[in-house]
């Protein structure tokens, strides 16, 4: 992946090769913290309108914020997302993975669907 403008909001993550449909693109990674801590950072992030908090679980957080990877700028896209996001166990710890919802072609930017419970926010530049 590289991080580029996006045609979607700010900045965006555009995929450098083709991926067939359910093949794996990249974990979301970060810092991982508890809800508590990922709820203190969060009001912190909203008075600075971003965020990079992906919820594990009921209890862990992951923040890019501070260190992470290409894929917090993937974006959201409701109308027509060509990622999905799934969260798995790994030797007993929660992951976040995205995966190809359809055929993506290489230069296309990646995009899924944040949620109905999602309140965008401005991503700073890479």
């Amino acid at each position: 992946m590289k991080v580029a403008r996006s045609d979607i909001h700010g900045w965006g993550a555009f995929l450098l090769v083709d991926a067939k449909k359910d093949e794996f693109i990249c974990e979301y990674v970060g810092e991982r913290v508890s809800d508590l801590e990922g709820e203190r950072r969060g009001r912190i992030y909203d008075n600075k309108d971003l965020s990079y908090l992906f919820t594990l679980n009921l209890e862990k957080m992951v923040d890019s914020f501070r260190f992470g990877n290409a894929s917090r700028f993937v974006n959201d896209e409701r109308r027509n997302p060509n990622c999905k996001v799934d969260n798995f166990t790994v030797d007993g710890e929660n992951r976040v993975f995205l995966y190809a919802l359809r055929e993506i072609k290489a230069g296309e930017e990646l995009s899924f669907d944040y949620g109905k419970d999602f309140v965008y926010k401005h991503a700073t530049s890479p």
